[in-house]
């Protein structure tokens, strides 16, 4: 007997049945539904705005300072603003103009800062602008920062302040730590001075040759060059005659890279040298090339891939990564911890006068009695009085490396003490 199959109506209903099945199924899995965006962090509500006036160089001989340096103010700003919503609730408002490494352009600048902007704050990049701006500044009672010139730190009622040592200072720390760990010489060790020929070159020359008598070190000379350096023959040569075991430079980004330069083309191997930091953003070390290697120079601050990570070398790293760096550059940390000190001291002020009463004597008498701030963990404690304008009298030696790298040779080490009459603004007087 043929086994009877099943008939065209039950296999329609069975059909009908598996496609309602698998509709209800498929009702029943979970929707694709987009994963919404995390919640914008909100805007912080400030009760007030203060502005910061910086003056700084993207264009001229000190370009690749002025960047990294306005790129660590800013990151700073960023940071007070977002994260800590603001200075004791206060916004800080940036404005920042370029001037090209001409102090008639920066002195200009300070007027439009105060007259137009309102500032209540101002950064300075190059160490001419100081003795230009001190006077005004204290005229108008606004606190400056900048590189660390005595024209600033040790004028008469000065509104200037810096978190770490005068160039000299630095310099003179690492020449002392040189001479102790990696000269190999006999006698005394002879030291030379590659600087700009204006005060702040001659003000750097006069310490070293006092420092160099005090410590039996014998100090063979100078070779200055114009500001406006294009080459530096002439002064390579003179500083080949005087024969320096070692020599300390300090100039801007253009004169290091000249001096560099010439100083390999010249043939004279074996002679240390300390430069100023300005060498060490990395568009001015690849342009040196071979010329840096084994050069000294000097990081005041602790290091982002080198020290133990604390508050603020996260911090940065974050910002580094943002910016595609490895490390921060030198001029990034100084833009990054004098907004941090200032702006600790503008939160001192905020506490004891209010906004509305908010000056720049108000913050000056606050800056003047800060004790024990060290900016996140990134310098030393900083202790300032209304005498000493220098938050803290440390340095760190860093080696260049082949490939436009640099690493520490030093934890912090001191700088040599300045004796009254070097905590004077006479002293740096003239030649």
């Amino acid at each position: 007997m043929r086994r009877k199959g099943i008939g065209k109506e039950w296999l329609v209903s069975i059909l009908a049945m598996m496609l309602v099945a698998s509709v209800a199924l498929v009702g029943c899995a979970p929707s694709e539904v987009p994963t919404p965006a995390p919640p914008e962090a909100p805007t912080p509500e400030f009760k007030g705005e203060i502005v910061w006036g910086l003056i700084t160089d993207f264009t001229g001989p000190l370009a690749p300072s002025g960047k990294d340096l306005t790129a660590g103010d800013r990151d700073a700003i960023k940071y007070i603003n977002e994260e800590l919503g603001g200075v004791a609730g206060v916004k800080i408002e940036p404005v920042v103009i370029d001037c090209a490494y001409d102090v008639s352009r920066e002195v200009a600048a300070f007027a439009k800062l105060l007259d137009v902007h309102k500032a209540m704050y101002v950064g300075l990049i190059s160490s001419s602008s100081v003795p230009a701006l001190i006077g005004k500044a204290t005229e108008k009672q606004i606190v400056l920062t900048g590189s660390p010139e005595p024209a600033g730190l040790f004028a008469p009622n000065s509104y200037f302040y810096t978190p770490f040592p005068m160039w000299a200072d630095m310099q003179l720390g690492g020449l002392d730590w040189w001479v102790e760990n990696e000269w190999k010489g006999s006698g005394s060790p002879r030291v030379g001075i590659a600087s700009i020929d204006a005060q702040p070159g001659w003000s750097h020359a006069k310490r070293t040759r006092d420092h160099c008598e005090r410590k039996g070190y014998t100090y063979v000379g100078e070779a200055m060059h114009p500001v406006a350096v294009v080459e530096q023959s002439a002064e390579v040569a003179t500083m080949k005659r005087l024969k320096p075991d070692i020599i300390l430079a300090v100039s801007h980004d253009t004169g290091h890279l000249t001096w560099l330069r010439e100083w390999e083309a010249s043939g004279t191997p074996g002679v240390a040298q300390i430069h100023h930091w300005c060498l060490l953003p990395e568009s001015t070390l690849k342009s040196a090339g071979t010329s840096a290697e084994g050069v000294f120079s000097y990081y005041p601050f602790r290091m982002v891939g080198f020290d133990q990570d604390n508050t603020g070398l996260r911090l940065l790293k974050e910002y580094a990564r943002e910016r595609g760096w490895d490390l921060p550059t030198p001029l990034y940390m100084m833009g990054f911890t004098r907004t941090l000190m200032i702006a600790e001291g503008m939160r001192m002020a905020l506490e004891k006068v209010g906004f509305e009463n908010l000056d720049g004597a108000a913050i000056n008498d606050a800056l003047s009695q800060l004790k024990g701030y060290n900016c996140l963990g990134l310098t030393p404690d900083i202790n300032l009085s209304p005498t000493e304008h220098r938050g803290y009298e440390y340095t760190r030696l860093v080696r260049i490396l082949p490939g436009a790298k640099y690493e520490p040779v030093t934890d912090f080490i001191p700088v040599p003490p300045l004796t009254p009459e070097e905590k004077t603004g006479e002293y740096y007087k003239g030649k």
